[in-house]
């Protein structure tokens, strides 16, 4: 009986693609583990929330939005009160 055969032949190369493909799939999971807590990391370290940095930044440009409008319909007034004097 041959025990070098084609059969055999697929099955040891199998056998090395599944090892090869187990390995890289350990490796890829410790390296998404490792990218996660650098991230959690980084943010605890940097203590800043981007949702809340972005809500500030359109609270404050509206508030600057509604500041320019008051100083122009200040302005048209004082001009106002000029021509009629």
């Amino acid at each position: 009986m041959n025990d070098n055969g084609p059969a055999k032949t697929a099955d040891r190369i199998l056998f090395e693609l599944s090892s090869a493909i187990g390995g890289r799939t350990t490796t890829r999971d410790a390296l998404r583990t490792i990218a996660d807590t650098a991230g959690i990391a980084l943010s605890a370290e940097t203590a800043v929330d981007l949702d809340a940095e972005a809500a500030n930044l359109l609270r404050f440009q509206q508030a600057f939005q509604a500041n320019g409008r008051i100083i122009q319909v200040a302005a048209d007034i004082f001009d106002t009160l000029l021509g009629i004097g």
